[in-house]
């Protein structure tokens, strides 16, 4: 956040009660709790997150050392880390650098490899990869690191944890949960070690991975005690959480037209076919299950809005959440005002960190990007958070983003106070739980009625 826009916020004081952040990657908060570019080891593979690159020649320069004119990612990495195989994520999780000892661990290292559905391999003029994989391409390089053990997942939510108490929220709403995380959380349940109420979400980012996830939420599900009423329960199981497209920031939106970096027809990815997205909300909603659905682009949003519209059209009706909405026509508006019971979950932080680069990257498009003055205004529900580790998690920053969006009357703001989406709207779930903010600081949290120390 820059330094005019935490001036801005620097007096806000007041008590939020059952601080929520309703868009978390829980563990991974805490694997990338420093949110720097970072090596480690990972079985024989060196992994990394958190590199926020425009271009390779600024990456290189700034991350890896001088690079020489010309050179591309792998490049760069093999001279770096030579036959080590190296898997870098960038920061909004959507693509990642491999150097070619890695690609060719996954079988990659050939002349014009075959990217699957929703994903894209870089090429060079020879057709060979650069090292550039975006979204489901990434999949093939990612089943073959090593899982994280229980004993680091378990760390890895505990230091999460940490982290969300000391920003202020007692409320988080996971969006990448698997069966091990599942058994990870229940041993710390018991461990009375959870001090977080949470919405927990199963990711089926991998496609194939969508049956196996669906019948763990249909199973919690009916396994969980008086879970559509508990006022107890600390971790509450929900649905499954789908991706429809990649980020803006890598260019793996979806949009309506083609992006501004010159190659002509490049408007993203989509990562399900029509029929795919069809069949997994009709399916999530058959099993009267809320669907989650990753959707950033304006074309992949009113794609969406059109396949849930012709599901409801046939009878079928159920909980669609989309996660993002970044960019948002308005006859897609218009559209989702008519499903009987859609949420729209929101980061405003991310316009402090793409309003750079938004209108070079997405030209005119950038008219419709955060729009939930008119989200509000067709009293479609909208929830904010933060999306962490892809941004720290942070009610000050999200404030900030609001009035800094509005400053200009470029990104109107909403008419409720920015708290009111930052409480969790089950005011009976987890009593007694308050954060005080003082100054723009967090300076009292109470879980239960005990104080957290920070």
């Amino acid at each position: 956040m820059d330094e005019k826009n935490l001036e801005l916020n620097s007096k806000f004081s007041g008590t939020l009660t059952n601080c929520y952040d309703s868009h978390v990657h829980w563990q991974a908060t805490g694997t990338y709790h420093r949110r720097l570019p970072q090596y480690t080891h990972q079985g024989e593979w060196i992994t990394g997150f958190g590199w926020d690159q425009p271009t390779v020649n600024e990456i290189s320069s700034r991350e890896v050392g001088a690079t020489p004119p010309g050179k591309t990612p792998h490049e760069i990495l093999d001279r770096e880390f030579g036959d080590h195989p190296v898997f870098f994520v960038r920061i909004d999780g959507h693509a990642a650098w491999v150097n070619q000892a890695g690609l060719a661990r996954a079988g990659l290292w050939q002349k014009n490899p075959v990217a699957p559905l929703g994903g894209e391999i870089q090429l060079k003029s020879d057709g060979y990869p650069t090292g550039i994989l975006l979204d489901q391409a990434m999949q093939i390089v990612q089943r073959l690191l090593p899982p994280r053990t229980e004993s680091q997942i378990r760390d890895d939510l505990l230091l999460a944890q940490e982290i969300f108490h000391k920003s202020g929220f007692t409320h988080i709403r996971d969006l990448s949960g698997d069966e091990v995380q599942w058994q990870v959380i229940n041993g710390l349940l018991r461990e009375n070690k959870i001090k977080l109420a949470v919405e927990q979400f199963f990711e089926a980012e991998d496609p194939n991975l969508f049956d196996r996830q669906l019948d763990l939420a249909i199973r919690l599900q009916r396994d969980y005690v008086g879970f559509a009423d508990s006022r107890t329960q600390l971790v509450r199981p929900r649905g499954v959480k789908i991706y429809l497209d990649g980020a803006l920031g890598s260019e793996g939106a979806l949009l309506s037209c083609d992006y501004c970096s010159g190659r002509p027809g490049a408007r993203g990815l989509q990562m399900l076919k029509e029929s795919t997205l069809r069949d997994f909300i009709s399916r999530a909603w058959s099993a009267r299950l809320p669907i989650a659905v990753h959707a950033i682009g304006d074309a992949a949003n009113h794609l969406l809005a059109q396949t849930a519209f012709a599901i409801e059209s046939s009878g079928l009706k159920g909980e669609l959440n989309i996660e993002h909405a970044e960019l948002l026509r308005y006859d897609t508006i218009l559209l989702l005002s008519k499903l009987s019971n859609v949420k729209c979950y929101m980061q405003p932080c991310q316009w402090l960190t793409d309003k750079k680069w938004l209108e070079t990257k997405i030209g005119p498009l950038v008219q419709r990007v955060f729009r939930w003055r008119e989200l509000e205004e067709h009293n479609i529900p909208i929830w904010f958070g933060s999306d962490t580790p892809i941004e720290e998690p942070s009610f000050i920053a999200n404030l900030a983003a609001i009035e800094d969006g509005a400053r200009n009357g470029d990104i109107p703001r909403p008419k409720r106070n920015v708290s009111f989406y930052q409480m969790h709207p089950d005011s009976g779930w987890v009593r007694n739980t308050s954060t005080v903010f003082t100054n723009g600081h967090v300076s009292a949290v109470h879980f239960c009625g005990n104080e957290i120390l920070l």
